[in-house]
């Protein structure tokens, strides 16, 4: 079982040099005796800032997302990989002028980073209608599908760099971006899909679930498919409930434990694990150890 430590920040925040720090603190916090995360996995949605889709500042915060993003991978280069999640835009909509020069801001930021994450969600393979008839919504678009948004990036992506295709479970955002409607069957449908497709491809790595409260929820899951969970291609999962992690600390009741978060990823073909960062500088620091060390085992 591998861990990887996932670092959010508000991306109003670029400029700080304190992400730096906190990410020079992540390696020397995670590297543990008997384990270390696979790398740190960034999640800076710049995209997400009001007033990006003004021209103007998509140039500047784009331009400074690049250096942020090109000043971590110095941190990191030669001990843990870094991962940064990309929108679907940022493959060929969002257009950045650097030095001269016009390139997609992917295109740009496959320049230093090692791994991506694409959040491609949408809830249909392909966009067929074939596909369409599963869905909630049945408003699809062969141009607007998974496979349409990851080949936009896979045709960006460097020899050494790998990309993982995100997908999002949560029921409360909207229709098409997500599975939770539809549920666990179907989204392997769609899932089995995209990794043949995708499966010649040198820099396609697999799938990543968002998340692991929504993935595993009974409303979603189809007991059915437990039995044959182990024969699925696995796949990463962000990890949000922290309880996992920090026991019986908190707000936490003791009853959610890094063996038995173990035990769920073998029930889910889960083979690794996307973990927040914020709480663990501090009195959480060996819980973050601990867990990762069960992980490794």
């Amino acid at each position: 079982m591998q861990s990887g430590v996932l670092s959010r920040t508000n991306p109003s925040n670029l400029a700080r040099a304190g992400l730096l720090l906190c990410c020079s603190l992540l390696l020397a916090i995670c590297h543990t005796d008997a384990a270390k995360p696979v790398g740190i996995h960034l999640d800076i949605e710049v995209h997400s800032l009001s007033g990006w889709g003004d021209s103007t500042n998509q140039q500047v915060w784009g331009n400074e997302w690049l250096d942020l993003m090109g000043k971590l991978a110095a941190v990191t280069a030669g001990s843990t990989p870094l991962t940064v999640d990309f929108a679907m835009q940022y493959s060929k909509v969002v257009q950045i002028n650097r030095d001269g020069e016009t390139r997609s801001l992917a295109d740009w930021a496959l320049d230093v980073v090692d791994n991506v994450v694409l959040m491609a969600y949408r809830d249909y393979a392909f966009g067929d209608v074939e596909d369409c008839a599963g869905t909630n919504h049945m408003n699809c678009g062969e141009t607007d599908s998974i496979v349409f948004h990851s080949q936009e990036l896979l045709d960006l992506a460097r020899k050494d760099t790998t990309v993982k295709i995100g997908v999002e479970t949560n029921p409360g955002t909207t229709d098409k971006v997500n599975f939770g409607l539809e549920g666990e069957a179907y989204m392997e449908m769609a899932l089995g899909k995209v990794i043949d497709h995708f499966s010649p491809v040198p820099q396609f790595e697999g799938i990543a679930v968002h998340d692991l409260t929504h993935a595993t929820d009974p409303k979603f899951t189809d007991a059915s498919l437990r039995a044959t969970a182990a024969d699925r291609a696995c796949r990463s999962v962000w990890l949000w409930d922290n309880c996992y992690i920090i026991g019986n600390k908190a707000s936490c009741d003791g009853t959610k434990t890094p063996e038995g978060l173990v035990a769920l990823a073998h029930e889910h073909s889960i083979n690794n694990f996307i973990v927040e960062s914020q709480w663990f500088f501090e009195i959480y620091r060996e819980d973050l150890k601990h867990f990762v060390n069960v992980l490794g085992e």
